[in-house]
């Protein structure tokens, strides 16, 4: 009878640890997913900036006094409207947020800071990317 009580309470132990194992893997390979698609939406996002710099330089530059702006979805954004990301405006579909501030560094350079920010279990994780954008000649 101890026998069956110690290999009972040896598999349990067993299951639990296999248990935790496949758990702590499955929510490594989620934040990796979310990670990699919120990598892509800053780099989305850059881009887009991009490209409302190469349409017009001085309007651009205006919008660069350290102000913040939602990009939640790319398509009708623009940098007329000033305003920070409120609680729940996500990406059209997603769980993530997207803002965007741009800061003028000299007179022909803007500092581009996206973050795309999403909850992970009971935690914010968020990826940020940094650029550079100068005057196009």
């Amino acid at each position: 009878m101890l026998e069956a009580v110690i290999a009972i309470g040896i598999s349990t132990m067993v299951l639990v640890s296999l248990i935790t194992a496949v758990r702590f893997a499955l929510a490594n390979a989620q934040y990796t997913r979310n990670k990699t698609q919120a990598t892509k939406y800053t780099q989305e996002a850059v881009e887009w900036l991009r490209s409302q710099r190469d349409l017009d330089w001085a309007t651009f530059y205006t919008y660069a006094q350290g102000s913040q702006f939602c990009l939640n979805d790319l398509v009708v954004a623009s940098l007329t409207s000033q305003v920070a990301c409120a609680s729940g405006i996500n990406i059209t579909g997603t769980i993530f947020t997207r803002s965007a501030t741009l800061t003028a560094s000299g007179a022909d350079k803007v500092l581009v800071n996206v973050i795309v920010t999403w909850m992970q279990s009971s935690r914010t994780a968020q990826v940020t990317t940094d650029t550079y954008l100068v005057q196009y000649p």
